[in-house]
């Protein structure tokens, strides 16, 4: 489960912190509980972009290609509520 301070929501996926580099194109299943409710939002995604250092940590970067459509809508208020 990924930690709400190191996620940011967009409209088609997420960014978040990582500790460790990923590999762009790596398909991840990722969990994550709404910073509203606390509702589980669980997707599939590809990594479209990965920058930083060993030193501060990489930027991910998720677009997701299977989110079930509560999830979706709810990834996308979230977004525009610019959490």
């Amino acid at each position: 489960m990924l930690p709400l301070n190191g996620v940011a929501f967009r409209k088609n996926g997420i960014e978040f912190l990582s500790p460790e580099k990923v590999d762009l194109w790596k398909e991840l299943t990722v969990e994550l509980c709404s910073p509203v409710d606390q509702r589980p939002i669980r997707g599939t995604g590809v990594v479209v972009d990965c920058t930083g250092n060993r030193h501060t940590g990489y930027v991910v970067s998720l677009m997701f290609i299977h989110l079930p459509g509560e999830a979706r809508r709810h990834l996308e208020q979230l977004a525009r509520a610019g959490l």
